[in-house]
């Protein structure tokens, strides 16, 4: 069975490295407007999306992702599982997360999403980007995975590292992924993940919502 991540954005090539570093055995992917986000992690399957303007916005990333489509069709091939993960609210993970995964369901593969909320000192309106951004992936995806950033101040105490925080987010999706690989039976886990996602990630319960 072929699993693949794709990491969207900072916040999705971070938590690819993260598996990377983890021995996830399987096949990762980054894409990213910034080439110092790619440099930083060790994967063969590199996108880079050149913007050469700071103020880009969403239409300058949408333009710029449709000269990337052949090449994200020619390395999700023989996919069987697609996750893509990615934080929301901001530019990149946000807009591009969607279309990623339109490519994957058009394609016939099975996609997961998993990405997280911001912090509620990122203010509303990028809180209210990412649930307009998680709800469109609700649509397509097969599942959907989110994060609440803020909610990870209950599983944390003051004496845990910024790091460490957000390795627990990692280590959900990690979770999960070595749950996949060990069923490695993609029509049961089409039965059954969404019932078994509460229990395999019942640690992560106070930061998790599955939808």
């Amino acid at each position: 069975m072929n699993i693949k991540v794709i990491g969207i954005g900072g916040c999705g090539c971070n938590i690819v490295k993260y598996l990377i570093e983890n021995n996830t055995n399987i096949e990762t992917i980054c894409l990213n407007t910034n080439i110092d986000s790619l440099n930083n992690v060790e994967t063969l399957q590199k996108i880079e999306l050149n913007i050469n303007n700071d103020s880009y916005d969403i239409e300058d990333i949408k333009n710029i992702f449709n000269t990337k489509t052949e090449q994200i069709k020619n390395i999700l091939k023989d996919t069987d599982i697609l996750i893509i993960t990615a934080g929301m609210g901001g530019r990149t993970g946000s807009v591009l997360s969607y279309y990623i995964a339109k490519i994957a369901k058009d394609m016939g593969i099975f996609t997961m999403s998993f990405v997280t909320l911001p912090f509620k000192r990122e203010g509303q309106m990028r809180m209210k980007i990412a649930k307009t951004n998680i709800k469109q992936l609700k649509d397509i995806s097969d599942i959907t995975i989110s994060i609440n950033n803020q909610k990870l101040l209950f599983i944390i105490d003051e004496n845990t590292s910024k790091k460490e925080a957000y390795d627990k987010i990692n280590d959900a999706l990690h979770i999960v992924i070595n749950y996949l690989i060990n069923i490695n039976d993609l029509e049961k886990i089409k039965q059954s993940l969404s019932d078994k996602l509460p229990i395999i990630l019942d640690k992560y319960k106070k930061i998790i919502k599955i939808v």
